[in-house]
């Protein structure tokens, strides 16, 4: 049974929709963290198999999104964090995509943790809350290669860029991107909703899974009783990629 930490504090507010998620995937035991806890080593990230940065707002989102969170972390649990990436695995959604690529963790492509991604205002340069489908890259979950799904976004800094072409190169060569934007556009390179490091045990995406975990979440629920058979996307999601962790 995998243990999972769902980390919040500081304006994250996605957790308890997060830990309802890992609840209803089965043979997990979760529990939510305060990040106080794991800053004062009151607690510590090696008790866990998974650690889940949610989303949210942290610190409101001053000085842009995650970047306070990002020092935070660097100044108290960074070589915690590090050391823990080395085998163990990290789901980071939105708030925690945006932390994470501050922290150098994605897409990590020398292993040096340098900043090589960034998320940056939509082109739309206002904050964005719909539904969207995306696309599964064929590289990455096998039980849902190419597969479209539904989830919804809910972001104003969202658009995914890389420092060079180098970057791109690699990120292309290695299948980096598990995830496509298909009827949205925000500007990101290469369409990118999504990313992981090169060792693939990181894993950064701006939609959020823990928005459709249940029918009911989904907008038109009421209207097709195909959406009440069927398993929500996010729960799917995120169930494969822990089941192959």
């Amino acid at each position: 049974m995998k243990k999972i930490a769902v980390l919040s504090g500081f304006g994250l507010n996605c957790e308890e929709e997060t830990e309802a998620l890992y609840k209803k995937i089965g043979s997990t035991e979760v529990e939510t963290i305060h990040l106080s806890k794991l800053f004062s080593k009151k607690r510590s990230i090696f008790e866990f198999d998974i650690v889940h940065f949610s989303g949210g707002f942290s610190f409101g989102d001053e000085l842009g999104s995650g970047t306070i969170l990002a020092q935070r972390v660097k100044d108290n649990f960074f070589d915690e964090l590090k050391k823990f990436a080395e085998n163990r695995y990290i789901v980071a959604v939105c708030n925690g995509f945006q932390t994470l690529t501050k922290l150098g963790f994605l897409p990590n492509i020398d292993n040096n943790f340098e900043i090589t991604a960034q998320l940056l205002p939509n082109n739309s340069n206002r904050f964005e809350n719909r539904w969207i489908k995306l696309k599964i890259d064929n590289n990455f979950l096998k039980n849902m290669k190419n597969r479209t799904i539904e989830l919804p976004i809910r972001n104003f800094e969202g658009r995914l860029v890389f420092k060079n072409q180098k970057t791109i190169d690699k990120i292309i060569e290695n299948s980096l991107i598990p995830l496509y934007y298909d009827d949205y556009s925000n500007g990101s390179h290469l369409n990118a909703a999504a990313l992981l490091n090169m060792n693939r045990n990181i894993l950064g995406l701006m939609p959020h899974p823990e928005g459709y975990f249940d029918p009911y979440q989904h907008p038109n629920w009421n209207k097709n009783i195909k959406i009440l058979k069927k398993t929500p996307d996010g729960l799917e999601f995120i169930k494969n990629f822990i089941e192959n962790s």
